[in-house]
C-alpha cells in the first residue's frame, strides 16, 4: 500500500519504500518493513523476462516434440511399405513372365489397410536402345498405398527378364 503518494518506484531501487517503513515505525505499527537491500527483491520487469524466457523455451520443445512424431509415423509408413513391397515384387517375379499384367489388391489380415497396384508394360528396343528385345523384357511399377491418402504412397520399380532357354534344349 502507498501512504500520501509518497512511495513512486522509478528507477527500480527498494528506496521508494523507506519513506512507508519509517512512517510505520514511528507509529509502531506491524506491517511491511522493507528489504534491507535491493539485492533481495526481483523487478516486475526481471520476473516477465524471465517467464518469457520460460515460455519460449516451452513452446520450441512442445513444436520439436510434435515434429519427432509427424517423423516416426513417415518412417513407420516408409519401413512398412518398403517391406510391403518388397514381398509383393518377389510374387510377382515368381510368376509366369507371360501371366504378368496390370493388376491390384490389398495385403491380408493386420496389413489389411495396405492396398497395392501393379502397371506392367513390355519394353521394346526404343525404350531400352537393345536389339531383339521384343517380348523379353517387362517393366513393373508396384505402387503401395495406405488407406486413402495420396501422402502416403510408396512405388517400387523393376524391369524383369523372360527366362532364356538354352540352344541345345531347343534342339532336344
Amino acid at each position: 500500500f502507498f501512504i500520501q503518494g509518497v512511495a513512486t518506484m522509478t528507477n527500480g531501487e527498494n528506496t521508494a519504500f523507506i519513506p512507508i517503513k519509517e512512517w510505520l515505525e514511528g507509529k509502531n505499527i506491524p506491517g511491511y518493513m522493507g528489504y534491507q537491500s535491493d539485492s533481495e527483491v526481483f523487478t516486475l520487469l526481471e520476473v516477465m523476462i524471465a517467464v518469457a524466457i520460460i515460455a519460449m523455451t516451452f513452446v520450441s520443445m512442445l513444436a520439436s516434440q510434435s515434429q519427432s512424431l509427424s517423423i516416426a509415423e513417415i518412417s513407420r509408413f516408409e519401413t512398412m511399405a518398403a517391406m510391403l513391397a518388397q514381398q509383393k515384387m518377389t510374387e510377382l517375379q515368381l510368376e509366369e513372365f507371360d501371366e504378368l499384367s496390370n493388376d491390384s489388391g490389398s495385403f491380408a489380415d493386420e496389413f489389411a489397410d495396405y492396398s497395392w497396384q501393379t502397371e506392367v508394360r513390355e519394353l521394346n528396343e526404343d525404350d531400352t536402345g537393345i536389339e531383339d528385345v521384343e517380348g523379353m523384357l517387362k517393366f513393373i511399377s508396384l505402387t503401395v498405398r495406405r488407406g486413402q491418402d495420396d501422402t502416403k504412397v510408396f512405388t517400387l520399380q523393376s524391369i524383369i527378364m523372360a527366362k532364356i532357354q538354352p540352344a541345345d534344349a531347343e534342339e532336344k
